[in-house]
């Protein structure tokens, strides 16, 4: 058994060791090419659904004491709601992907049987493409790559690889559990399709290369179109014209739609929801037209489809005092205070005036900013640029912020006195003092409120 891993020289190579017969092999067909990687790291995932998973991190540790390499192992939490398969397998690529940089490569021991067993699950769910294509060789993950060497094998020949070559693996038990889909189509369905068709594996192998090659022809016609014509920023958002879309056929309408949300948010709308995007004129005539996917919010506001993250109490208002000091996380962001040089005011103010608009004046060193999360909208705010205050129901209006992004943008205060806006407007006779600071606003990944001291 040989695998061709010459292209991926000089990286960090890392795999996904279940201790299995497949990832046993891929492990060893690793080793023997060592000289080829920068470094070699096995990850086992400790789910913790089985009593004996305790057992295999200690097996699998022994493994790669033996053979040099280094081992870490990963706990994780599996949500039993639901499919208990799939959130095992998103519990585990989320481990995987805390250890990938751009110079890693993360291989996976999936063989022909696992293909074939995919792309049957995808045909019984109803997938479109992406999920026939839910399998293939190579593709990026993270800020790296996720490669699938012994897809072109079968299980019965890493199987015999590992009896030719005196390697022992661990045997999950519930293998033979029939609740699980892909358990089921493994021991009675595919049994009768090798029987019957003794090339199946090959031909599913050739079927699913081919499939891939077509995906990944009609993606860049997809991102050809998005980024030239279709896709803007919107409130530090990407987002999709809508009108534009009036210009394609109704299954470009759809691709297109389907492609963006999975390639800028990872998040896989199904048909219903992505008609329910396209027609919502006929369904709602206001701009509070959503729809929840996952921890996420597809939203249409003003000609513009956009996502948000999902905000628990989104309604609540939600009041923390920043000083130099600490730093806040909510919905994602970061927040923290830092102070300025007379000079680097005036590089600021020089080089992005939009930036100056989040400079703000203390009187000492131990004062704080309060930052307002979804404040009421019947208070008045006097932004700089008009000659009367406004209340800020209509000043959201007026500056065309989406209602799901408003969270994103708090009112910034001092004294129960409204200074303006985070990273839009300053208010009207803001007092200059001394001590000059900057909110700084980071995006962090999804997240509640918490507190951070430096």
């Amino acid at each position: 058994m040989k695998v061709s891993l010459e292209r991926y020289k000089h990286k960090n190579w890392l795999i996904a060791f279940s201790g299995g017969a497949d990832s046993r092999v891929l492990l060893e067909l690793l080793f023997q090419n060592r000289t080829l990687a920068k470094s070699i790291t096995a990850i086992y995932v400790n789910h913790h659904l089985q009593e004996i998973a305790n057992e295999w991190e200690e097996i699998n540790r022994q493994t790669c004491v033996e053979l040099g390499i280094e081992y870490i192992v990963e706990h994780v939490v599996v949500d039993i709601k639901g499919s208990v398969e799939a959130n095992a397998r998103n519990a585990r690529y989320k481990a995987f992907a805390k250890h990938m940089t751009k110079e890693s490569v993360l291989f996976t021991a999936h063989h022909s049987d696992d293909l074939l067993e995919s792309i049957l699950l995808a045909y019984i769910r109803g997938s479109g493409l992406d999920g026939v294509c839910a399998t293939p060789q190579e593709r990026t993950f993270e800020k790296g790559l996720l490669v699938r060497p012994l897809l072109g094998y079968s299980r019965a020949q890493i199987e015999d690889y590992c009896v030719k070559n005196n390697l022992s693996y661990v045997v999950d038990p519930t293998n033979s559990h029939n609740e699980y889909d892909r358990n089921f189509i493994r021991n009675n369905i595919t049994p009768l399709l090798k029987n019957r068709f003794p090339q199946i594996l090959t031909n599913t192998y050739k079927t699913s290369q081919n499939l891939c090659a077509d995906k990944r022809v009609l993606d860049a016609y997809y991102e050809s179109e998005l980024s030239s014509k279709l896709e803007s920023v919107q409130w530090g958002k990407k987002a999709v014209l809508y009108s534009a879309l009036l210009n394609y056929s109704d299954d470009f309408k759809l691709g297109i739609l389907h492609y963006f949300f999975k390639s800028r948010y990872g998040i896989v709308p199904i048909k219903s929801q992505l008609l329910a995007i396209l027609n919502y004129e006929s369904i709602a005539s206001d701009s509070k037209f959503k729809l929840d996917v996952g921890t996420n919010i597809i939203s249409v506001y003003r000609d513009y489809i956009y996502v948000a993250d999902s905000i628990e109490k989104k309604n609540d208002e939600q009041v923390i005092e920043l000083t130099i000091s600490n730093s806040f996380t909510y919905n994602g962001y970061s927040y923290k205070l830092i102070l300025l040089t007379d000079v680097e005011v005036d590089s600021i103010k020089a080089n992005n005036e939009q930036s100056a608009i989040d400079i703000y004046y203390l009187s000492n060193i131990n004062e704080s900013i309060t930052l307002c999360f979804n404040p009421r909208v019947s208070i008045r705010v006097h932004p700089f640029y008009r000659n009367h205050s406004q209340t800020l129901k209509n000043i959201w209006k007026e500056i065309g912020i989406p209602l799901y992004l408003r969270p994103n943008y708090p009112i910034v205060m001092k004294d129960n006195n409204v200074l303006g806006m985070l990273n839009v407007f300053k208010c009207k006779g803001v007092e200059k003092d001394k001590i000059k600071v900057m909110v700084v606003k980071e995006y962090v990944g999804a997240g509640s409120l918490n507190k951070k001291s430096f």
